[in-house]
């Protein structure tokens, strides 16, 4: 049971006329002070216990960041006696509405339905609930907590933001179906060359044109097509939720943009999240982008490994001549340099992408996190690694030509 904003008005009233009488002797205040103390006995004594039931339905429970979802809320109470209801529709962070917040007269006969719409501003395991409801006496002065539900669970995945014309060369890349082509012959789409025809050679290959020419029966080589394996290293530790907006949100957006980019080409993916450890996320033979960003969202940011052991656990991963990329603010990471200088040692093809907030730092903390992340990306580009660095509210195509 708490007071009202109205019924805290009242006990202080109520405080300063029975003091003020006391103290001065003034009768008519003292009997005022109490007639108020009286009116919040009644209220106590008048108080509602009410019980209800929560059913909610959603329109869906998987959502991309911007995107709206909506909640069909009842509620039915159980008891005898008609109460006053101030009910909040709780939900995780990154999820607002307008119209979460409201008060009601709910009868025994008649539940009480609403629908509330809320936009998704942030990724990441949220919850729509449970619902906050406090039952109030008539006049307004006292109310006290009923008890709901417990809420229901949904997924935001990461805006994935488009790449453009980014094409990172693979100089070694692994023959199968993809987009980067090598001069070889095999078995792809690209013209390659002209040579006689062999046995077991598909009459589709054959080229009439050049058979007639040169009198004899060819057929067309065409180029082995192959894929990129490209790594992202994501960092999902503790120290990614300083700053503002928080870097976490930027790096997961931006890990799902690249995964998005090469997976329409077809590249072999694999993600590694810092967190309490390095993790592998889904170690499926060939994981896909939607695979790998609903296992991503499943990782809060949490943990302190070290960037170093992150590489040094996971070398197999980093391949030569690849793209691999480096998602992090770069801030409080005294390993980040080392852990780039081992990648490029191992001839990976590294590429740093470091999300920053689009206002100038403020206070003493803000200017210290903006000096460790400048000084860790000249570092980078002094080693002559690509670094993007991108304003949130920003293009992120457009970071990308310019690094």
């Amino acid at each position: 049971m708490k007071l009202t904003a109205l019924g805290l008005r009242v006990s202080r009233a109520a405080a300063v006329l029975v003091g003020g009488g006391l103290v001065l002797g003034v009768s008519a205040a003292l009997w005022a002070g109490m007639a108020l103390l009286l009116l919040l006995g009644v209220s106590a004594l008048a108080l509602p216990r009410a019980r209800i039931a929560v059913e909610r339905k959603l329109d869906r429970e998987q959502l991309v960041e911007g995107e709206g979802l909506k909640e069909r809320l009842e509620v039915t109470l159980k008891g005898r006696r008609t109460v006053r209801l101030r009910l909040r529709e709780s939900a995780g962070d990154g999820l607002a509405s307008e119209a979460a917040a409201w008060t009601t007269r709910l009868s025994p006969k008649a539940p009480h339905a609403r629908e509330i719409e809320w936009t998704a501003s942030s990724w990441g395991r949220k919850s729509i609930g449970p619902l906050e409801a406090w039952a109030g006496d008539a006049f307004g002065l006292l109310e006290e907590r009923v008890e709901g539900d417990e809420g229901h669970a949904v997924l935001v995945l990461p805006r994935a933001l488009p790449l453009g014309k980014h094409r990172p060369k693979a100089s070694i890349p692994q023959p199968a179906i993809g987009v980067h082509n090598v001069p070889r012959p095999g078995d792809g789409f690209e013209f390659f060359a002209l040579r006689d025809y062999q046995p077991g050679d598909s009459i589709r290959r054959i080229n009439w044109k050049a058979s007639a020419r040169y009198n004899k029966t060819v057929v067309n080589q065409v180029t082995r097509e192959s894929f990129a394996r490209v790594t992202i290293l994501l960092d999902l530790r503790a120290k990614e939720i300083l700053g503002d907006p928080r870097p976490w949100v930027l790096n997961g957006r931006a890990a799902a943009s690249i995964l998005e980019h090469h997976d329409r080409m077809r590249d072999h993916l694999t993600v590694i999240v810092l967190g309490d450890v390095a993790e592998k996320l889904v170690e499926a033979a060939n994981p896909r982008s939607a695979d790998l960003v609903k296992a991503m969202v499943e990782r809060p940011p949490r943990g302190h490994v070290a960037t170093t052991d992150a590489v040094r656990g996971h070398l197999p991963s980093f391949r030569r001549k690849s793209p691999t990329y480096v998602v992090t603010s770069a801030v409080f990471d005294p390993d980040l340099i080392e852990s780039i200088e081992i990648l490029r040692a191992l001839e990976a093809d590294v590429h740093l992408v470091s999300p920053r907030a689009d206002h100038e730092p403020v206070g003493p903390a803000g200017r210290l996190l903006a000096e460790s992340r400048n000084e860790a990306l000249a570092a980078a580009r002094a080693l002559g690694v690509k670094v993007t660095d991108w304003s949130g509210s920003s293009s992120l195509e457009v970071a990308f030509i310019e690094s």
